[in-house]
């Protein structure tokens, strides 16, 4: 799980982690373009079959939202409201929250990082040779 920033507020992506838990739904196709519209898909997030592992050990192909490429390099801390939402989600179904924080405490770091750099970082004007 990752957090990314971008216009329209902080988002989640759980990208490429082995050993995640999650929550599986089966939805409609009138379900999937609400959904796409509430994810901001195609731009904020695209989609993708991603093959995950039941309880049972059964492999299933499914489809999730990954961030677009344009997003995904933008760690940001999640909104307080965001993150009671996937607590709660992981609460009530019985998921371990510790990765979900560790991703908080990372993006909040990065962010926290990328400011630092971004304040000590040189201004060039136009007219500065580089």
């Amino acid at each position: 799980l990752q957090w990314d920033r971008t216009r329209r507020g902080n988002h989640s992506s759980g990208r490429n982690r082995a050993g995640r838990e999650g929550v599986l739904w089966k939805i409609s196709a009138d379900d999937e373009r609400r959904l796409d519209f509430y994810e901001g898909y195609p731009s904020l997030y695209g989609k993708e079959t991603v093959e995950v592992k039941g309880k049972d050990g059964t492999l299933l192909p499914v489809m999730a939202y990954t961030m677009t490429e344009q997003f995904r390099e933008n760690p940001a801390r999640p909104s307080t409201g965001y993150l009671h939402g996937i607590l709660t989600g992981c609460a009530e179904h019985g998921i371990e929250m510790d990765s979900v924080l560790d991703a908080v405490r990372e993006a909040v770091r990065e962010s926290a990082d990328r400011e630092l750099f971004q304040k000590r970082a040189p201004k060039m004007d136009e007219k500065q040779e580089r």
